[in-house]
């Protein structure tokens, strides 16, 4: 099973959101690049990274072994960015960032197509005086007398956004064409972005950031996981049936969402076991310093000693 993991993420290992992050990034990616531009050598420097040999402190917290819905996702979300076949083709005549979408982010002939619902905006306590907006894809094999499983993505402006822009993941996409194969089984996807101290979301944002991002994204505490479990995925429970097995939830992210989908995992292990983590900013931005009566606030750079403090988690995480 491994074996067949390794082979599908070979096929479908990207580099775009290395170059993404510009040029010492991209001479990164360069270096990286086999002398023979075949993609099996290239597969081969990336699959340690998606089997976690690149952060073994994270193996003691998820025991690994396949997790097929969760790999597939993640390297068609992968493929969204980039393809191996790009890589193949570098050259003289490449253009930075220049790497095409391949099969399963894109429509294919035959495929049902499900529906995107949104943007909705959404408003309630445990973050309050923000306003947020979120989408709900429903596959076309949704039947409301089957729960459906869940696959929640932060960032979700961008996460829905089908091509073009930075961090553009057409992950309703993905989601169609897999089910479609019955290579998962049939989720519902949610798409949030963070809130914004406002009363209205602003209609002039695009894929960029709203202003609460990081208080909610870069936090080590539950606040975040409390605002899934306690209000909107109850709230989108009042529409379609989600499944309320942890092994059939799935949550992801890119960045700073990606550090969030973690701790969501990491503080409630009995809502997501599953994390898609993609260029994660498991980094400081989340420390602030004890002041004014407020507790010092840790940052992300502290997951390897919490990991190795607390006892193993049922969590698998990829990158």
């Amino acid at each position: 099973m491994a074996d067949e993991f390794i082979r599908r993420l070979r096929q479908q290992v990207c580099m775009q959101r290395f170059l993404e992050m510009g040029p010492l990034a991209e001479a990164r990616a360069q270096n990286l690049r086999p002398r023979s531009a075949t993609s099996e050598k290239c597969a081969d420097l990336f699959v340690p990274f998606a089997l976690f040999v690149a952060q073994p402190w994270l193996i003691r917290a998820t025991p690994f072994y396949l997790m097929k819905m969760v790999s597939l996702i993640l390297g068609a979300l992968l493929i969204g960015a980039a393809s191996l076949s790009a890589v193949d083709a570098v050259g003289p005549q490449s253009k930075p960032n220049d790497y095409p979408l391949t099969a399963d982010s894109l429509p294919q002939p035959g495929v049902p197509q499900g529906r995107l619902e949104g943007p909705l905006e959404f408003h309630r306590r445990i973050f309050a005086g923000t306003v947020r907006r979120y989408w709900i894809f429903v596959p076309a094999q949704y039947r409301a007398e089957k729960p459906a499983a869940v696959c929640v993505f932060q960032d979700g402006q961008r996460a829905t956004h089908p091509r073009g822009g930075a961090g553009a993941l057409s992950v309703p996409q993905v989601l169609e064409n897999l089910i479609h194969k019955m290579e998962i089984p049939v989720t519902i996807g949610l798409f949030i972005t963070p809130g914004n101290l406002s009363e209205k979301y602003p209609d002039n944002l695009g894929l960029s950031n709203p202003d609460h991002r990081a208080p909610e994204y870069d936090a080590l505490n539950d606040n975040y996981a409390r605002f899934l479990v306690e209000e909107i995925l109850p709230e989108v429970g009042k529409k379609y049936r989600l499944t309320d097995d942890p092994e059939n939830r799935v949550i992801g992210g890119t960045s700073s969402g990606a550090i969030c989908a973690w701790t969501v995992a990491w503080e409630r292990p009995d809502q997501f076991r599953k994390v898609i983590s993609m260029i994660g900013s498991y980094v400081s931005i989340g420390y602030q310093r004890a002041h004014e009566g407020h507790p010092m606030m840790l940052g992300g750079d502290m997951y390897p000693t919490l990991i190795r403090r607390h006892p193993p988690k049922p969590i698998r995480i990829f990158l």
